[in-house]
């Protein structure tokens, strides 16, 4: 049995072997793998009937966003995107195009994020039909690794309380090499429903 020390050192381990496969990945290729990631997302049921999505604005070397916002945007569904607040938690706010979003100034970290003058998303209220989830890594079984700060792992946790009649569907989304055999997991780390990632066509 795992030791919460040695799922931490694990953890440390995998994320820095991930940071260095990222950092060597071509940018044409994080092009051509998120666009497979959001061809499969046109595709599925799931995606289709869903009216309100919440997703994320990518990063640097992460699954870009911008074909799935597209998407979220043309088939007329509600768009929720995060916010860090001061108290170190996301909110996530209302989105209502990809020209808004990318007008919004980014965050100390570089990515953009709504202000908080947009409608925010009220999770005992609003509908939400799905979540996006970026990750460094992400194993077949649903388990994801983030970055540290537990900003998501803290606001799944929330919002499966908040709607536990109506949970949302989680999807994580990962490169090609940001998916791994196995994720070490603590009690406080959320599994995904799913995950998305590329697929020879």
């Amino acid at each position: 049995m795992q030791t919460c020390r040695s799922v931490a050192i694990l953890k440390r381990e995998l994320r820095k072997r991930i940071r260095e496969k990222l950092k060597l990945l071509q940018d044409d290729i994080v092009e051509v793998e998120s666009k497979n990631i959001a061809e499969q997302l046109a595709r599925w049921t799931r995606f289709q009937q869903a009216r309100s999505v919440a997703c994320y604005v990518s990063f640097s070397k992460e699954v870009d966003t911008k074909e799935i916002l597209r998407l979220v945007f043309e088939s007329n569904k509600r768009c929720f995107l995060p916010r860090v607040e001061e108290s170190d938690h996301l909110t996530f706010y209302q989105a209502d195009s990809l020209e808004q979003i990318y007008s919004w100034e980014p965050n100390r970290w570089g990515i953009r994020e709504p202000p908080v003058t947009q409608p925010v998303l009220c999770l005992q209220r609003e509908p939400l039909d799905m979540v996006i989830v970026p990750g460094l890594a992400f194993d077949r079984m649903g388990h994801r690794l983030g970055r540290g700060k537990g900003y998501y792992d803290r606001w799944i946790a929330q919002c499966k309380e908040k709607r536990a009649n109506q949970p949302p569907l989680f999807v994580g989304v990962a490169l090609s090499v940001s998916m791994v055999d196995s994720v070490p997991v603590d009690e406080g780390d959320q599994l995904m429903d799913t995950v998305l990632f590329p697929i020879a066509s």
